[in-house]
């Protein structure tokens, strides 16, 4: 027998629900759009060459608008340690005045 339709499975998502497997994030491509429209414009090139030169530029506003465009680059981390005593990641949730409990 089938999963009633519209009746949540046990992990609590209706079957059938949310954004389709492969479906490109709206905003995302939005936000490429534009940023495309800035950075491939010929007199904001000209403009940015010129505060760059100039140390007048945002950085991080840069970058931004580049990661837009192009994509962030993959971030890799390595992990490495005895075998004998493993790394341990032990995760706590504080309390508002910075209190961890026991």
């Amino acid at each position: 027998m089938a999963w009633p339709k519209g009746k949540p499975l046990p992990n609590g998502k209706v079957p059938g629900s949310g954004r389709k497997v492969g479906t490109p994030n709206k905003r995302q491509s939005e936000a490429a759009a534009v940023a495309a429209t800035i950075l491939e414009d010929p007199a904001y090139l000209a403009d940015l060459r010129q505060r760059a030169l100039n140390r007048e530029l945002s950085p991080a506003m840069e970058v931004l608008l580049f990661h837009y465009l192009y994509g962030k680059p993959k971030e890799y981390v390595e992990h490495s340690g005895d075998a004998e005593r493993p790394l341990a990641i032990l995760l706590r949730r504080g309390s508002e005045n910075g209190h961890v409990p026991d």
